[in-house]
């Protein structure tokens, strides 16, 4: 189940309320990895799970979450994260593996086979420098990328 919970006020004793989402029987999700707000499409929640991308829009006014497309992204995402720069594009990493993938289309953008020797455990946009991601990995390494030039 995905929860949408109001917090109090600052300063307020009161219980968490609940706003709505959705049960386990109206949308397919495995081990959440990653939930992201699209800033840049006011109203979208991306979630990540162990296989897939969903895209929840929450700006329709019902308490309720309406799942609006899914993409199958490979076994074993570990994150993903929302590109600050450019709608709809949203990186993960599974296994060796750095995917972006444009949620207009649901295909994928950029690839990087390779990413890290072992696996890839976390990745994240460079808020200033438009197209350029930071992977950190099971090889106790950090690599930045040019999305641009992954060859």
């Amino acid at each position: 189940a995905l929860n949408l919970y109001r917090l109090p006020e600052a300063g307020e004793s009161a219980p968490l309320e609940r706003l709505g989402g959705i049960s386990g029987n109206e949308a397919q999700l495995s081990a959440v990895k990653s939930a992201l707000w699209d800033t840049l499409r006011p109203g979208t929640l991306v979630v990540a799970d162990s296989e897939a991308l969903h895209v929840f829009d929450c700006a329709s006014g019902s308490p309720q979450l309406q799942e609006a497309s899914t993409i199958q992204v490979g076994q074993r995402c570990s994150a993903a994260c929302l590109d600050p720069h450019h709608v709809g594009q949203v990186s993960t990493v599974d296994e060796t593996h750095l995917k972006t993938w444009d949620l207009r289309s649901n295909k994928l953008a950029f690839r990087r086979d390779g990413a890290h020797l072992f696996g890839v455990r976390d990745v994240d946009y460079n808020p200033n420098v438009p197209y350029q991601v930071l992977t950190a990995g099971e090889d106790a390494a950090l690599r930045f990328w040019g999305l641009r030039k992954l060859d």
